[in-house]
């Protein structure tokens, strides 16, 4: 590469020639053949097994157990669907029901009176008796024990009207000399009439006693009658509630089984999914093991290419060497030369970091003089040293520019003094004297 520029009223021309170590040479010129020769080779082998690892039978059987589920579907969800069908359609109204039933029939037989006959013997007996009673059929019935309590009771007037009545009548008119007359009759007839209503008043009280005390013992067993009936009747009807209450209660207990359905059936979907996550691990694992073995496979594949490329990156990272060869030296002219090349150093990066520091030496531009005081640069890096042992650095000035390449005044010093000069308290180096050997 050259470059050319004007300096002290002539033209020169500098060509500059940039090559590797000579003690790099020999062996990247082998590194190189062993690329080559690892290139005819050919590719290196793609692992021979599978990359996938097998699914574990936790995994298969979870999603074998779900695959029948979503097909076959919940027979939870089955069962509360036909439960809500039949409830909307009235199902469970009346003939599904045998309580809701026996309560109606319940119902409509009290309700018309059925029941205070027909369904009850002891209620048809009160009734009859009720009906004797408003007939009259007790008035003139027959005591068959009365006679028997009436002749007792009599017997003691019966006795006295013929130990003491009658013979004193007899004893009274036979004194009198009258005795069989007619007055003697008609005083005897008088006594027996008046011992006959007697007689007749004692049975027809005791008579009437008896009745009244029979009829209140029918009437009052009517009455009991009547009330265990409507007691019996009652409880049934209790029973019959209670029979409805209790089978409204299984009701709502089937209804809110059958909206708990949904949820009860994603509950089987919780054991397959456990027994997924479980597998899930399972293959996670199976595939980290074969991915580890399928690194060291590849590691083995590719280790002689790594292992050539990273020994030619660090032998291409030695410096390379450089050589300058300038026509009609003029130290005014190379200074310019060299001061503005360093500033258009980026331009060389496209060879590599020391075909950077090759471009900015071999770059034109002007100035004698050039800012290189540290303190008015950044980002600084070494990269390099020149042949007269002075660094070289990458830098960019605080004041804003682009990369560029060159020496810190502050090495010049002590290098070549006389090549640094303050300008207002900034160092500057004059190339041509800093370079010269």
């Amino acid at each position: 590469m050259g470059g050319g520029g004007k300096g002290g009223g002539g033209k020169q021309t500098t060509t500059t020639t940039a090559e590797p170590w000579s003690g790099v040479k020999p062996f990247l010129t082998e590194g190189y053949q062993d690329l080559s020769n690892q290139y005819k080779q050919g590719a290196p082998g793609y692992y021979p097994g599978g990359t996938v690892a097998g699914m574990s039978p936790y995994t298969s059987g979870a999603l074998q157990m779900q695959a029948v589920r979503a097909l076959q579907g919940s027979p939870l969800t089955g069962a509360a669907q036909d439960q809500l069908t039949r409830t909307m359609q009235g199902d469970y109204v009346a003939q599904l029901n045998p309580s809701t039933s026996a309560a109606q029939g319940g119902l409509a037989n009290i309700a018309g009176g059925g029941q205070l006959g027909a369904l009850d013997p002891a209620m048809q007996a009160a009734q009859d008796q009720q009906r004797a009673t408003i007939r009259g059929d007790y008035l003139n019935a027959g005591n068959p024990y009365l006679q028997g309590a009436v002749d007792a009771a009599t017997r003691p007037l019966v006795d006295s009207f013929q130990r003491n009545i009658m013979p004193a009548i007899d004893s009274q008119f036979s004194a009198a000399g009258r005795y069989g007359s007619g007055a003697h009759g008609g005083a005897l007839g008088e006594a027996i009439g008046q011992q006959q209503r007697a007689i007749g008043d004692v049975a027809s009280n005791m008579a009437f006693g008896n009745y009244s005390a029979e009829r209140g013992l029918q009437q009052h067993a009517a009455d009991a009658a009547a009330q265990n009936y409507n007691a019996a009747a009652n409880r049934q009807m209790q029973g019959i509630g209670q029979a409805f209450q209790n089978w409204n209660a299984e009701r709502d207990r089937q209804n809110q089984g059958m909206f708990f359905a949904p949820q009860l059936a994603q509950q089987d979907y919780f054991d397959i999914n456990q027994l997924g996550a479980s597998g899930s691990a399972v293959d996670a694992y199976n595939q980290a093991l074969l991915d580890a073995d399928i690194g060291r496979y590849n590691y083995g594949q590719n280790a002689d290419w790594v292992r050539t490329q990273d020994y030619l990156g660090t032998l291409l990272g030695a410096p390379w060497g450089s050589t300058s060869t300038t026509s009609q030296p003029r130290p005014s002219a190379f200074s310019s030369a060299l001061g503005g090349g360093l500033q258009g150093a980026s331009q060389g990066a496209a060879f590599g970091p020391w075909g950077a520091l090759a471009g900015g030496v071999l770059g034109a531009g002007a100035g004698l003089l050039n800012r290189s005081d540290a303190r008015v640069k950044t980002d600084i890096v070494r990269v390099g040293t020149l042949d007269n042992g002075l660094p070289v650095y990458r830098f960019r000035y605080i004041d804003g520019g682009p990369v560029q390449l060159g020496v810190m005044a502050q090495d010049v010093v002590a290098l070549r003094p006389d090549a640094v000069h303050d300008i207002d308290g900034v160092l500057h180096v004059d190339y041509a004297r800093a370079t010269e050997g």
